[in-house]
C-alpha cells in the first residue's frame, strides 16, 4: 500500500480498521485493487480482513488509466496473471466462506457464487447500468476511467435522476451490442462481454475484453 499511496499509508489504514471494528463489527468491507506487486498476498489480505471482522473483501483489477498507464509494466496484470489470480481467489473464497464473503471481478469463470445483479442487464460491466461516477466537480460518467468525451452531465446543472434517465451516453452502455466473437460465445450469458473500459479503443465500447480467458482460442 505504501508503494502506491505513500509512506505510512498502510499503518493509517490499519488504525482505521481498528476503529471500524470497534464501532461497526461485521458491518463494513475492504476493497482491494489487484496489481503485480500484491497478487501473491491475496490470502494474507483475506486474513487481515477476517482479523478486523470485515463482512466482505472485494477484489478489483487495476486498469490502464492515469499513472497506472505510465507505469503499466510494473503495475498492470497480464492476461495470464489475471486468470491465475482469479482462479486463486475462487479457491480461497471456498476455503474461507464460513468466515468472510470474498468477491472477485464479475467477468470470471467457474464461479457458482450468488452475485447480486439486475437480471435484465446481466453480468459484465456495471458502468452506466447499475453504477455511475460523479467526480469532485460534479461531472457524471459511466465509470471513472473514461475520458471527458464520456461526461453525461453535471449534477450542479441537472438533477442526477434526469441525467440517469436521459443521457444518450449511458444509453449506449445499457444497449451494449457486443461483437460477433462475444455474441457467439458459449459463456456470453454469464459474462456479458466483461469490462467495457478494458476493451475501449478509439471511442468503441463494443470490443473484446483483453482479459477474457477464451480470447486466445477459437471456442469463443
Amino acid at each position: 500500500m505504501d508503494f502506491i499511496r505513500g509512506n505510512g499509508t498502510y499503518q493509517k489504514t490499519i488504525e482505521g480498521l481498528k476503529l471500524l471494528n470497534e464501532k461497526y463489527n461485521k458491518a463494513y468491507s475492504i476493497k482491494t485493487t489487484l496489481m503485480k506487486n500484491n497478487i501473491h498476498e491475496i490470502e494474507e489480505l483475506i486474513n487481515l480482513a477476517i482479523k478486523y471482522n470485515c463482512n466482505t473483501i472485494k477484489f478489483n483489477c487495476v486498469r490502464e488509466d492515469g499513472r497506472a498507464s505510465q507505469n503499466k509494466n510494473d503495475i498492470v496484470l497480464s492476461q495470464d496473471e489475471y486468470i491465475e489470480v482469479i482462479k486463486s481467489i475462487e479457491e480461497l473464497r471456498k476455503k474461507y466462506e464460513s468466515k468472510i464473503k470474498i468477491r472477485a471481478p464479475l467477468n470470471i469463470f467457474g464461479c457458482d457464487d450468488d452475485y447480486e445483479f439486475i437480471p435484465e442487464l446481466g453480468f459484465g460491466c456495471f458502468a452506466g447500468k447499475e453504477s455511475i461516477c460523479i467526480d469532485p466537480i460534479g461531472n457524471v460518467k459511466p465509470c471513472s476511467h473514461y475520458p471527458k468525451e464520456f461526461i453525461c452531465g453535471n449534477v450542479k446543472k441537472d438533477e442526477l435522476r434526469y441525467i440517469w434517465n436521459n443521457s444518450p451516453i449511458l444509453k449506449q452502455f445499457r444497449e451494449f451490442k457486443g461483437n460477433d466473437t462475444c455474441n457467439n460465445c458459449k459463456e456470453y450469458t454469464n459474462c456479458r462481454g466483461g469490462c467495457r473500459y478494458r476493451c475501449f479503443k478509439d471511442g468503441n465500447i463494443n470490443g473484446i475484453d483483453p482479459f477474457c480467458y477464451l480470447k486466445n482460442n477459437l471456442s469463443c
